[in-house]
């Protein structure tokens, strides 16, 4: 039928044959979606009655339905399901995945999530290894039961096993797997055949004609097998140490001006493949010298001032570390008067362009600094937070250059920074400028975490000096005399005596051949001033070779701090001494004393530290001087001690895990002006760790014994002694073991001067473990220059273990 009313028939046939249909006849369920499918995109907005995942067998549908954020609830939105369906994609769990969306007749949307799984892992084994342990090649793999059946990661996990292996020098090593077990029973098994492990024969350099192959090694931590048996070195073959040792080369190389220089390494293994030749292959380039300085932006400061502040001369040869302390330097310039949020946050902006040119044909690096000023901006209010225990002004304490009122200290505020980080009564701490670079009063937070500051501690010592001494020290570092507690209970759950940053240490060390108890309170900050106060009582006896010594001391201190490096004290000593027990054969000298002897003191000190780290030092130096009165205050002695010491660190080489060899150079001198004054225990004593390759107080002359008149075994001291040690010492593996060369020298004797001067030198070990409460030293020394008196010791260790 044609014409125009063909379209009207056909729909009125339609509609006829849907009202006569069994679906016409019921209404459409609340809980099924429409037929007709829907546009997503319509149906934003719409509530989401119900989210369905289908497909899942062995992927947990709690896993699933964690990556979705389209929820039963929520208005739907097609961009949301489509991020669903990317964070199901990264699960890696299924090959496909399919999202839909529906309306119901009741209005809300039905989206449904149809994924189709990847079988997964029933088990992950390796087989076949000896050396490297099962958990560290799992590890290494990163695959696990249940994680999906993926072809890529089975062969990533295979990579990584012979990773694992090449780290501990096994260079030829076969990983394979199971196929027939994976396919019939999804066991992942991986076969290992281990090859011979290989160690470092040889170092050798190529390509190096500036710099000899001695000035790249000290750059390299690899080293090759020591022998026998590689006791000392084992020579492991770590490649990624390797190339931390090419990088540390080629940083050596721009340091001298060579900025193109690039290094590479090659090994080559012997036929047994158990020696390795490992060969740094060197471009070095040209040098490059520095040409012009220049400067952009500067208003605050006139260009010759900041000149002077320049880590670099023009035509000297480039190094990039003098760039960056020169625009460290120009920074701190600006930050003393307050400008501290130009350019990055918290610190002036200084930029550094480098433009190359030719001059006669050689590289020529121009530089110029681009210093954005900004303003001057003053601390506000000063917010204290974390410091649930520990009193505010404590934590004040540590503040440096940040004084309300007064222009911010960008010194001083990396100064309170580093001091916060360092600090014992905090975990870390951080500092904060509030509001906005352009407000002219910045407030400041300062966040804290603090630390446990208090502990008891039972452990044991042993040294070669004193012998076997037990250890139970009870110590508080952030100490509060005048908080007792108000209940048993408080002081059990250690919230009294707490939080004004005083000091208290209670040492109990009973030994076989010497016993120390000591007790000890130092406050800090006397009502908040550099004042300080050190209040300490000790019991000390040893049993010496030829008598026993007792003694019972008690001295105070009071002194200021000069900033926070120089300081001075006045220290008022008590003593008395008990010298019994003497043998026939003892020295006249111990025998002149027998029995007890009050002795008392006033010294009088000053001291300049900046040390950066009292457990590794590796920057600073320590000055102490001393001038101390016995008799002053009474006793049975009157007499003079001057002393002084000075200890110097320098960091030679830092690589970039952080591990620093050092060099610590140290001098003692002690000087008694009165000849004869002075009781034998009060004289200079040294030997054992204070100068190795001697004996305990085995430095110095002997006495007279008092039954034949011949010379006794017991020292007797000297009044007048003068020590020099310089000592280097450098990473051998991880952070554990370090090792030291050194060499002591010094004298004692009767008057000032050089005679009897007595030189030796040695190699020692520092173990570093959680275990010990002190890295374990262990040193051999060999004396070189010696009197016929001194007793010689080869080994001098201390190790100290605490129970846990």
């Amino acid at each position: 039928m044609t014409g125009a009313g063909s379209p009207l028939l056909a729909a009125a046939l339609a509609l006829l044959s849907a009202a006569s249909s069994p679906a016409a006849a019921q209404p459409p369920q609340p809980d099924a979606p429409a037929h007709q499918p829907a546009d997503a995109m319509a149906l934003d907005g719409a509530p989401i009655g119900e989210v369905r995942v289908l497909g899942l067998s062995e992927t947990p549908e709690g896993l699933v339905r964690r990556q979705l954020r389209s929820q039963a609830g929520r208005p739907f939105r097609d961009r949301v399901m489509r991020e669903d369906l990317r964070r199901l994609e990264l699960l890696g769990r299924f090959d496909a995945i399919t999202a839909d969306a529906q309306r119901r007749a009741d209005g809300r949307v039905v989206v449904t999530f149809q994924v189709d799984e990847q079988p997964s892992l029933a088990d992950v084994l390796v087989a076949g290894n000896k050396d490297v342990p099962d958990e560290d090649l799992l590890a290494a793999a990163l695959l696990r039961a249940g994680d999906p059946l993926d072809q890529f990661l089975i062969d990533r996990g295979a990579r990584d096993i012979r990773r694992a292996y090449e780290a501990e020098g096994y260079f030829v090593v076969d990983v394979s797997y199971d196929e027939k077990l994976l396919r019939e029973q999804r066991v992942l098994l991986y076969r290992v055949v281990e090859g011979p492990r290989a160690a470092i024969a040889a170092i050798r350099f190529e390509g190096n004609r500036l710099l000899p192959d001695a000035q790249l090694s000290a750059q390299v931590r690899s080293s090759p097998r020591t022998w026998p048996f590689g006791i000392i070195d084992p020579g492991t073959l770590d490649q990624d140490q390797l190339d931390r040792d090419a990088l540390a080369i080629r940083n050596e190389y721009r340091e001298r001006g060579f900025r193109d220089a690039q290094v590479g390494r090659d090994i080559q293994l012997s036929d047994d493949q158990t020696r390795a030749v490992v060969t740094f292959q060197v471009f070095e380039g040209q040098v490059y010298r520095l040409g012009a300085v220049r400067f952009q932006g500067a208003t605050v400061f006139p260009e010759a001032q900041i000149r002077l502040a320049m880590a670099l001369s023009p035509g000297a040869v480039y190094r990039a570390s003098a760039v960056r302390q020169s625009a460290q330097n120009i920074r701190a310039m600006y930050g003393r008067l307050g400008y501290v949020d130009s350019g990055r946050p918290g610190q002036p902006g200084v930029g550094v362009d480098e433009q190359v040119s030719y001059d006669g044909g050689e590289p020529v690096v121009n530089v110029t600094f681009r210093i954005t000023e900004g303003k001057p901006q003053r601390v506000g209010r000063i917010f204290v937070r974390g410091n649930n225990l520990t009193q505010r002004k404590v934590v004040l304490r540590e503040l440096r250059g940040l004084d309300p009122g007064r222009p911010i200290d960008y010194t001083g505020l990396q100064d309170t920074r580093r001091r916060l980080a360092n600090s014992r009564l905090f975990n870390r701490g951080t500092v904060t400028l509030l509001g906005e670079p352009d407000d002219e009063i910045r407030d400041i937070l300062v966040e804290v975490e603090e630390s446990r500051t208090g502990r008891i501690q039972f452990g044991v010592g042993v040294s070669s000096d004193v012998g076997l001494l037990g250890n139970i020290q009870v110590q508080q570092n952030n100490f509060d005399l005048l908080d007792p507690p108000e209940s048993f209970g408080e002081f059990v759950a250690n919230r009294s005596f707490r939080g004004a940053g005083q000091r208290f240490d209670l040492t109990l060390q009973p030994g076989v051949d010497s016993s120390r108890y000591s007790v000890r309170w130092r406050e800090p900050a006397i009502f908040e001033t550099d004042y300080f106060f050190d209040l300490r009582g000790t019991f000390f006896e040893r049993e010496r070779l030829d008598f026993d010594e007792t003694r019972l001391i008690g001295d105070v201190s009071v002194g200021r701090n000069f900033g926070d490096v120089w300081s001075g004290f006045a220290r008022a000593r008590f003593e008395n001494i008990d010298i019994g027990a003497i043998e026939p054969d003892a020295p006249t000298e111990v025998f002149a004393l027998e029995g007890e002897s009050e002795l008392t003191s006033l010294t009088f000190g000053l001291s300049r530290n900046t040390i950066d780290s009292l457990r590794q030092p590796s920057r600073g130096s320590d000055l102490n001087l001393g001038v101390e009165q016995v008799g002053l205050l009474g006793g049975d002695f009157d007499f003079t001690r001057i002393t002084a010491g000075y200890t110097k660190y320098w960091t030679l080489d830092e690589d970039f895990l952080g591990r620093k060899d050092t060099l610590r150079f140290k001098t003692e001198l002690g000087y008694i002006p009165q000849d004869g004054e002075s009781p034998f225990f009060e004289r200079f004593f040294r030997g054992g760790r204070s100068f190795r390759g001697f004996d305990d107080r085995g430095v110095g002359p002997r006495g007279v014994q008092a039954d034949d008149g011949s010379e006794s075994e017991e020292a007797v001291g000297d009044d007048w002694m003068l020590l020099a040690s310089l000592q280097y010492e450098y990473p051998l593996y991880e952070e554990t073991l370090r090792g030291v060369l050194f060499t002591d020298q010094g004298t004692i004797t009767s008057d000032p001067g050089f005679e009897n001067w007595r030189v030796t030198v040695g190699f020692g070990f520092r173990v570093v473990l959680p275990i010990f409460q002190a890295p374990l030293a262990l040193d051999f020394a060999f004396p070189l220059a010696a009197e016929d008196e001194d007793k010689q010791q080869v080994i001098s260790f201390t190790l100290d273990v605490p129970f846990r």
